[in-house]
């Protein structure tokens, strides 16, 4: 007997392997030091784009006004840089991930830091 697609292959046994069931492991809850960081974060972040309404990026590259709704880190986001207002820029959605898409122009405009600052908050 010749074998297709179409037909099943049939066990002598008539024995049919159970589908496995992958094991569900609940997500990890986020530590309290990690809550503590972001809810500094999101306090900082909140009065800093009611501050700076515009994307940088859009502002100073493309010469377009758009409104932005994102933080982009110009230092990283280690230790207390993750919510130090002096190393944030504004940016929107689209142009959230530029600066590390385009480092030599992102580097000239002052929106990332050389590789001496990065990490650095002094």
């Amino acid at each position: 007997m010749a074998w297709n697609r179409r037909t099943p292959l049939k066990r002598k046994s008539g024995f049919k392997r159970k589908p496995y069931k992958w094991k569900r492991t609940p997500l990890k809850a986020t530590s309290e030091k990690q809550q503590d960081r972001l809810a500094k974060y999101r306090k900082a972040r909140a009065p800093y784009l009611r501050s700076h309404r515009w994307c940088r990026v859009c502002k100073e590259i493309f010469g377009v006004a758009i409104r932005s709704t994102e933080v982009h880190h110009i230092r990283g986001r280690n230790g207390p840089l993750l919510w130090d207002t002096r190393f944030f820029a504004a940016t929107c959605r689209s142009h959230r991930m530029w600066p590390h898409d385009n480092p030599i122009e992102a580097r000239a405009v002052g929106l990332l830091a050389s590789g001496s600052e990065w990490g650095v908050s002094a």
